[in-house]
Parts: C-alpha cells; sequence; structure tokens
C-alpha cells in the first residue's frame, strides 16, 4: 500500500481479560485451527485463476499454514501431547463459488486465526517459542489485512 492510501482499521473495542493457557493446551488449539486454514485455502484456490496474483498469493499462504502447522504438530508430539485430528471437511463461511468468495474466505480464514496465534503468544514459556509466536502473529496479521481484513489495533487479542 501506498503512503496516501492506509490500510483500513478496525474500531477499537474493550477486551474481555484474556485467559491464558498451557503452552500445550494453545499451540493444540491452533493446530486445530491451521487443519481448518489448510482445508479453506485449499478450497479456495479452486476458485483463484490458475497464474493470477491472488492464486499464487493464496498458494504461499497455503504453503505457509502448512508449515506452520507440521512445524507445531512436532513440537506437540516431541511434548508427547495428542496432536488434535482434522476434520474431515468444514462449513466454509461464506460458500466459494467464486474468486470474490474465495478471497473473502482467505480474508475470514486469517482474520478468524489471529486470536489462536496470540493466545499462542501468550503462553508461550520459552524464548524461542515466543520469537515463533510473535513471527507467527505477525505473519498472520499482515496477511489478513493483505486479503482486505481491517487493520486491527491488537491483532491476536480475541473480541
Amino acid at each position: 500500500l501506498a503512503a496516501d492510501q492506509p490500510p483500513r482499521a478496525a474500531a477499537v473495542a474493550a477486551h474481555q481479560p484474556l485467559t491464558v493457557v498451557s503452552d500445550s493446551a494453545a499451540v493444540s488449539a491452533l493446530v486445530g485451527s491451521l487443519h481448518a486454514a489448510v482445508w479453506g485455502y485449499q478450497l479456495a484456490l479452486g476458485k483463484l485463476p490458475a497464474g493470477g496474483a491472488a492464486h499464487d498469493r493464496a498458494l504461499a499462504g497455503l504453503r505457509g499454514r502448512r508449515a506452520l502447522r507440521d512445524r507445531l504438530v512436532d513440537q506437540l508430539r516431541r511434548a508427547g501431547v495428542e496432536v488434535p485430528p482434522a476434520a474431515p471437511a468444514y462449513d466454509p463461511d461464506p460458500e466459494v463459488r467464486d474468486a470474490d468468495d474465495a478471497r473473502l474466505l482467505l480474508q475470514r480464514i486469517e482474520t478468524r486465526l489471529l486470536p489462536f496465534v496470540g493466545l499462542w503468544l501468550a503462553a508461550a514459556a520459552r524464548p524461542v517459542d515466543r520469537a515463533a509466536a510473535l513471527d507467527a502473529l505477525t505473519v498472520t496479521a499482515a496477511t489478513a489485512t493483505a486479503w482486505g481484513s481491517p487493520l486491527r489495533a491488537w491483532p491476536g487479542w480475541p473480541d
């Protein structure tokens, strides 16, 4: 975006106190959300014109979400924590019928991931995990904004 075209900003809302959970519970919740995100990205890719900028950006997003999910699954397994399974299918919102619906779905996917990534950041006990969570939160907020979501004052905070 150019300086004369700043991103839309969401209204600042009053926040409920954040209930911090264990790092493994936060990672498990995020993995469950990433399963849904990967499914949604795959669905959206089918409606975006192949070779177009949106398709390429969505493909990069899918790869990034898969990589994060796989790293977190490995982390849970090393910690001896049961990995949440992916559902066989998810109910997309909106129903994806065309490229505009696909873009809206990707915007909502990234926006809905923010609280889960924020919870991971709040729960991360080790500096290396906090750095990874902060990086994931930054990427998720930027990606949500790139797909058209308003810039949030406190990305990652559950509203």
